[in-house]
């Protein structure tokens, strides 16, 4: 969907991991007045374990000025037909220039990700998420692009390439986890509205920065005394990520994000 200054996008979790600034451009023949810009984006929801993720981008500074043609979100509750024809689309990395579409069948479906078996794992399933299966290829820079049927309806959103099934290996999350996703994070929308937001801001871990280094720009930038800034700096490297406060005042949470990005941290606001 679309408002005169914003635009909500479906993605793969793994390309807008937590902490990144994400940028979004439109490419040069898209039907809209927004080629060759880059818009911050920001997630109103990610989940993980599905590999999901909705970004909102900022157009306020460029309000959208032409058309914006959405996909449709197959809701066939028995799933995709095997032999459907499907098309892959995406932004390949490796020197190909431009989008990518590849075409191929529905070969199957599947439920999570059966591991390479080994004594310690007997070949168990990593999660529980629903899959489409396709010889449509996928290569990397294709995640989080559409796999659309030949009614032009998203049947999967790309996600993965499992080597172990060769040309069959070509993973895409299935149209009902999508449907389940988005359902939640509009639900979660539709109750900020009518309570107070506040807005968490989270330090994650990255092995880029020391840890004294992260320790001493949190003295310098949120103000913390020293023994804060560790307690952070280590529940975000021992955890994956540590609060750094929550704040009433967007303006002010913002401010501080912006700071510590400026300082190379992975940060993200997260809305309460």
């Amino acid at each position: 969907g679309r408002t005169a200054s914003s635009l909500r996008l479906l993605t793969a979790a793994h390309v807008a991991a937590p902490g990144n600034r994400l940028l979004v451009s439109f490419p040069e023949h898209a039907d809209v007045e927004l080629q060759n810009v880059e818009y911050p984006a920001e997630v109103l929801g990610r989940d993980v374990a599905k590999d999901l993720a909705l970004l909102r981008i900022d157009c306020s500074s460029d309000p959208l000025t032409g058309p914006i043609r959405h996909l449709s979100i197959s809701n066939d509750a028995a799933g995709t037909e095997v032999g459907t024809p499907v098309f892959s689309f995406g932004y390949p990395s490796g020197g190909v220039v431009g989008a990518a579409m590849t075409s191929g069948i529905v070969c199957a479906s599947a439920r999570g990700l059966v591991t390479r078996s080994t004594p310690e794992n007997n070949g168990t399933i990593a999660n529980a998420t629903r899959y489409v299966v396709t010889n449509a290829a996928m290569a990397g820079g294709m995640s989080g692009g559409p796999l659309v049927d030949d009614r032009g309806r998203v049947v999967g959103v790309n996600a993965l390439v499992n080597t172990e099934l060769r040309a069959l290996g070509n993973y895409a999350v299935d149209a009902s986890e999508v449907r389940d996703f988005l359902s939640r994070v509009t639900a979660d929308g539709d109750d900020d509205d009518n309570r107070e937001r506040s807005f968490r801001l989270w330090l994650y871990n990255d092995r880029f920065n020391k840890r004294e280094r992260v320790s001493e720009i949190l003295r310098g930038v949120v103000k913390f005394e020293e023994g804060e800034a560790d307690r952070v700096m280590m529940e975000a490297h021992t955890k994956g990520k540590g609060l750094v406060g929550e704040y009433v005042d967007e303006e002010e949470a913002r401010k501080l994000s912006d700071a510590l990005q400026r300082e190379d941290l992975l940060v993200e606001l997260e809305k309460g």
